[in-house]
């Protein structure tokens, strides 16, 4: 195989496993992978951003020791997890997160921009450290040390899947509510 991550991607109960990947697009020399997942390991769970290079001799085959941690986040319910990635026309990393679950939404976490729940997030990937915040993200710079630089767009229950639009660059993304949609 490629990659086998089985062992820190599990998937016992509910939303859980491998829930996006990505391969960087401009790098010919070592390909980049990037996957979001969400594994049972705290309590409710956790959900993990990482990536992985491809060995130094082959592009064939991940290094499985060359794992790096972009983030994680416990999560306080098992469900509403969403997970998706797609690079942009513009060159970063977008990310989408679902609001962590919970009948009804008793924590609002979608609307709490200190907590990456309920979010599209938008990075750019570098080398060292793993990543920059783009300077024009909405709260690259708001002044506020609580809130997370890396929203791009906050308020989403469960962004499953997304996309680019070719002709106007525009993000898409499938949503999945709480009793309607």
């Amino acid at each position: 195989p490629f990659l086998n991550i089985t062992a820190t991607v599990r998937a016992d109960d509910q939303e859980q496993g491998l829930l996006g990947l990505v391969f960087e697009p401009n790098d010919v020399t070592t390909f980049y992978i990037y996957y979001i997942a969400r594994s049972q390991q705290f309590g409710e769970g956790v959900i993990t951003i990482a990536r992985y290079h491809t060995m130094t001799d082959t592009i064939d085959v991940a290094d499985p020791n060359s794992a790096e941690i972009l983030f994680t986040q416990p999560k306080p319910y098992t469900n509403h997890n969403a997970g998706d990635m797609a690079f942009g026309p513009d060159g970063n990393l977008y990310i989408a997160i679902g609001d962590g679950g919970g009948g009804g939404d008793p924590d609002e976490l979608a609307q709490d921009l200190s907590q990456y729940f309920g979010k599209i997030l938008r990075i750019y990937v570098t080398g060292v450290p793993t990543y920059t915040v783009p300077a024009d993200n909405p709260f690259a710079d708001d002044g506020d040390p609580t809130t997370l630089p890396e929203i791009w767009a906050y308020g989403m229950r469960n962004p499953w899947r997304m996309t680019f639009d070719r002709a106007t660059d525009d993000i898409y993304f499938g949503e999945v509510g709480e009793g309607s949609w």
